[in-house]
């Protein structure tokens, strides 16, 4: 068999950890396979891949060092090869018994390479998901038993690209496992408060206040404060979670007061605000955040109470449109169409209309509000030809 068989192979069967991770990858993988079944008696990086105890064994007894030898289409060891690989599984074959061989004859459990100057471990290749999503990326068939593997032989919980990857999920499974298993660095911890803060996950802030995740820190993106940042999304639970563990009051702009009396759905202070000088672009950025939450109470406020034009982009071109269709928010969804919303209006970022949107989400991060609100704008787009 020739070598670039085989590394073609482990190429398409791998994770990439950029946008060019998909299904039509690893299908591609496994017509390969069909077509060589011997590849694992062949190569030793492909025998840790598709979990071939027996080959990988015979490969080790003949070269002891091919538990830690970098090569293949990555220059990677056999055991990131192994943890990155999404091949379904046959019945006789084994990848974590093949990591427990691999470990046993040397191999680093701390094992990375360099992506985008970050190093992605075996334990980031298990978990997948990140911003490809868990239909492009997803876990490793065997992923928590390989996690438990690996940091019961050393691997590091403060995984940075691991915890970055696994922050997209609403489950907390991953990040329960690493803070009982060590997970304690500030950096880390405050990282994902800030980011559990924006997405809204309660739970998540309140696991990571009990852990030392400070209340008082500031979210890495926008420097703002996390109690800032849950006032300003109208996350009043997480706010009132913060201050109980010590987090400043902020002091707020008039359009930042407008906008968390919106979320919050405060009609009263909201027209309060409104009857004096207010920025256009704050009254616009509110409505598209409450259209991306769901809020249909704020959109409403938005619309006929501050006067929003239901068209108002935000400052990446966005309508409120673009993003209930992406979030699936369908009674938003429904509101706008009602009140006229553009289905034309593509964003200045990667120019898609709120049907390329919806499209886009229902097939990255896949739920029935997400498929329910691409066929509502589809039908809706196409009853406008």
């Amino acid at each position: 068999m020739q070598p670039r068989t085989a590394d073609e192979f482990l190429d398409l069967a791998c994770l990439t950890h950029t946008g060019n991770d998909a299904v039509e990858r690893r299908e591609r993988a496994e017509t390969i396979l069909s077509a060589s079944p011997g590849l694992a008696q062949e190569n030793a990086y492909v025998a840790a891949v598709v979990g071939d105890v027996s080959a990988l064994r015979e490969h080790l007894d003949c070269d002891a060092d091919l538990a830690t030898r970098r090569g293949g289409p990555r220059d990677w060891d056999a055991l990131l090869y192994l943890c990155n690989a999404r091949i379904a599984p046959r019945a006789s074959w084994d990848p974590l018994a093949c990591a427990r061989l691999l470990l046993d004859r040397g191999a680093d459990p701390r094992t990375h390479a360099l992506m985008y100057q970050v190093p992605c471990t075996a334990i980031t290749g298990a978990i997948g998901v990140g911003e490809a999503g868990p239909v492009a990326a997803p876990p490793h068939t065997q992923a928590r038993a390989l996690v438990e593997l690996l940091l019961d032989e050393g691997a590091d919980p403060n995984d940075e690209q691991a915890l970055y990857n696994m922050h997209f999920l609403r489950d907390d499974g991953w990040l329960e496992l690493l803070l009982a298993r060590g997970l304690r660095e500030q950096a880390r911890l405050d990282y994902l408060l800030g980011a559990s803060v924006k997405q809204g996950f309660g739970d998540r802030v309140a696991l990571l206040l009990a852990h030392g995740a400070s209340s008082n820190g500031r979210d890495f993106y926008n420097t703002r404060t996390h109690l800032e940042n849950a006032l300003l999304l109208g996350h009043n639970l997480i706010a009132k979670m913060l201050v109980d563990c010590g987090a400043a009051r902020p002091s707020l702009s008039s359009g930042e007061e407008l906008r968390a009396a919106c979320l919050c759905g405060r009609e009263e202070r909201v027209r309060q605000l409104a009857s004096g000088t207010l920025e256009a672009r704050d009254v616009e950025a509110t409505l598209v955040l409450a259209a991306q939450q769901g809020n249909l109470r704020a959109v409403r406020l938005c619309l006929d109470v501050l006067g929003a034009a239901v068209d108002a982009t935000n400052d990446k071109g966005l309508t409120a449109l673009h993003v209930a269709a992406g979030n699936g928010q369908r009674l938003v969804v429904d509101e706008l169409l009602r009140r006229g919303a553009s289905l034309t209006i593509r964003d200045s970022v990667h120019r898609a209309t709120p049907l390329d949107q919806a499209r886009w989400a229902a097939r990255t991060w896949p739920t029935p509000e997400r498929a329910d609100v691409a066929r509502i704008l589809e039908a809706a787009t196409f009853a406008k030809r």
